[in-house]
């Protein structure tokens, strides 16, 4: 994600959408038939719209990828 500085600064949103589609793909959460994810917190399926990505460490405190 080559995110660089700290603080709350603003982004561009489809880093967002990207990395959720990323997860969805390297983790392969899609179900097969319906309109589903795979949610790990849950240990089920649940409605795609439902689910969010989220970074373990948050973007306010800045990281250094080195990408």
């Amino acid at each position: 994600m080559a995110i660089k500085g700290t603080g709350n600064e603003n982004r561009d949103t489809s880093q967002q959408d990207n990395f959720r589609a990323d997860m969805i793909k390297a983790y392969n959460a899609s179900h097969l038939t319906k309109p589903w994810i795979w949610c790990p917190a849950l240990y089920d399926y649940t409605d795609e719209e439902d689910i969010q990505a989220s970074q373990l460490f948050p973007y306010m405190n800045g990281q250094d990828t080195g990408l």
